[in-house]
């Protein structure tokens, strides 16, 4: 039992993952952990954990976890049964890590985590140390819809971060909609006496944990 039970968990860890989940273990009591390595600020999870007899599948759904990454399996295989191979999907967020440029060239460096409508998120943002200063927006808050610069369209949605950078100043994203992959945007920063900074934005979509 206990041979059959690390075979199966080396083979999920590498056929039975979706998105940036990672199933870490299952015990002999039928305990199921996993890993969202790139999760970080953003609350609540939500996972869905499915099953099937082949790692091609077909997939059926066995529970929907939220905030939690672990479950325990009320019935796991007896020994001689057929193998039963599980997977974990996460179902509400997105993970983006960007890069901003601007005078300076690469000035910040960072990740956004996006529910999965992405009309909230959270936002973290490192200096990447460029000649001449600091970035204008370090750190961590919370990402908001806003409404883009000049006649609102379709095909372009505005990110604002938030907490603003100092009373009365703003900054934020405006990019392509839907979203793709590579993702290219422009950032703004207006400030609070008048006038505009601006400059490319990119962006791409974080797989696997990597």
């Amino acid at each position: 039992m206990k041979a059959t039970v690390v075979i199966m968990a080396i083979s999920l860890a590498g056929l039975g993952c979706l998105a940036q989940v990672r199933i870490r273990s299952l015990s002999p009591a039928g305990r199921l952990a996993w890993t969202n390595a790139v999760v970080g600020p953003y609350p609540a999870a939500v996972y869905r954990v499915e099953w099937a007899r082949s790692p091609t599948g077909s997939w059926s759904s066995l529970a929907v976890v939220t905030n939690q990454t672990s479950l325990t399996i009320t019935n796991p295989s007896p020994v001689g049964a057929p193998s039963t191979f599980y997977r974990v999907a996460w179902t509400n967020g997105h993970v983006w890590r960007c890069s901003i440029y601007g005078t300076q060239g690469l000035e910040a460096t960072g990740k956004l985590y996006f529910s999965a409508s992405f009309n909230s998120g959270t936002w973290y943002m490192t200096n990447a140390n460029p000649p001449g200063g600091a970035w204008r927006i370090l750190g961590r808050g919370t990402l908001a819809l806003g409404t883009p610069t000049g006649q609102p369209t379709f095909d372009t949605i505005r990110i604002d971060f938030l907490p603003y950078i100092a009373d009365g100043d703003e900054f934020w994203l405006e990019l392509p909609w839907p979203m793709r992959e590579p993702l290219f945007g422009t950032w703004y920063q207006s400030f609070q006496f008048g006038g505009t900074n601006s400059g490319a934005f990119v962006a791409e979509k974080i797989v696997n944990g990597h």
